[in-house]
């Protein structure tokens, strides 16, 4: 197996697999048949395989070098608002755009809008961020607001992060622009939408890395969604930290984005 994306390796060991419409399992050596000392450490990818219950000459009709392998797709409810999955970065930012738009159709105020608006799911941010530098270059707008997801505080790390079900976060950093992003916290605060401010001064690993510095230049903000567990199949998000970010996004679009300053 190689890694693509950010896969945490720790994770992958017995896991269900699909690799081309087909189930499979990652392969798991007992612990009784291990020399000592092997079950401390965790596999290179090269040391992974899939069993998917066929002789190899099976195999290879149905995959090829280079056919991709995801988790299988599973749907957690936990208690309190919580809900568990697979690749909730970023699934769980995308629904929270198309929750704002649907609270901006049913707005009647928003429906006269004096702004143009384009919403842009970008594929490869993971990878390079292909999709978003070419999106934005395509639609090339005069301000953009990112959406990912952080850090949410867990057990095993004493490391601060957002808290799960604190409410959307606001990013502060050097590459968001600060006139935007105070506009957004004093809607936050007019609107008593439930948010955390997170102030980081370095690249926070999104596409909000690299729309600002796209053509010209664009206006950009950023907005996050406060999860656990990422990068594994169990990621964990608040169901109310969503409904939060979405109301944000909406009202930031009802009053005219910043443009209407």
């Amino acid at each position: 197996m190689l890694r693509v994306g950010g896969t945490d390796r720790r994770t992958m060991l017995a896991s269900e697999v699909i690799v081309n419409g087909l189930p499979g399992v990652v392969c798991s050596v007992p612990p009784h048949l291990m020399k000592p000392g092997e079950s401390d450490k965790v596999p290179e990818y090269d040391d992974l395989y899939i069993d998917l219950g066929l002789p190899v000459d099976e195999v290879k009709k149905y995959v090829r070098i280079g056919s991709r392998a995801v988790f299988v797709p599973e749907y957690v409810q936990l208690l309190n608002s919580r809900v568990a999955g697979r690749a909730l970065d970023n699934k769980s930012c995308v629904y929270v755009i198309l929750t704002a738009l649907e609270m901006l159709k049913n707005d009647i105020i928003a429906k006269n809008l004096d702004i143009s608006l384009a919403v842009l799911f970008s594929t490869r941010e993971e990878i390079g961020g292909q999709g978003v530098k070419v999106g934005a270059y395509h639609l090339m707008p005069d301000e953009a607001m990112v959406t990912d997801v952080t850090f949410a505080k867990q057990s095993l790390t004493s490391v601060p992060r957002a808290e799960l079900g604190g409410g959307v976060v606001i990013e502060r950093n050097a590459y968001y622009d600060k006139r935007i992003t105070r506009k957004i916290v004093d809607l936050a605060q007019k609107k008593k939408i439930k948010h955390i401010i997170n102030a980081d001064f370095t690249a926070d690993g999104t596409n909000g890395d690299t729309v600002p510095y796209t053509h010209t230049g664009i206006l950009t903000s950023g907005l996050s969604l406060p999860l656990r567990y990422m990068h594994t199949p169990v990621e964990t998000v608040d169901i109310k930290d969503i409904e939060s970010m979405a109301r944000l996004i909406k009202e930031y679009i009802k009053e005219g984005a910043f443009w209407s300053c």
